[in-house]
């Protein structure tokens, strides 16, 4: 219905160690999959503040439903 429902919609073929590279504010950061978990959409902790740089992206599973949550985080390497 949206324009970004699919946005995320190749996430899950994302494996431990595939690494990402974020520009931002003309600067390179390089991450790396450390941890793929699939949540119930109440489970916020996903959320929770980490100690070293991570980025977590967040998609629904299945592709189109809102029935769970896909969780890939990447630490920063």
């Amino acid at each position: 219905q949206g324009s970004y429902n699919y946005v995320f919609a190749n996430l899950d073929k994302l494996v431990i160690g595939d690494q990402a590279k974020i520009y931002y504010n003309g600067n390179k950061y390089l991450y790396q999959v450390t941890n793929i978990k699939v949540v119930e959409p109440t489970d916020m902790s996903v959320l929770d503040q980490t100690i070293k740089p991570t980025l977590t992206l967040m998609t629904c599973t299945p592709s189109g439903t809102s029935l769970r949550r896909l969780i890939v985080t990447f630490d920063q390497i």
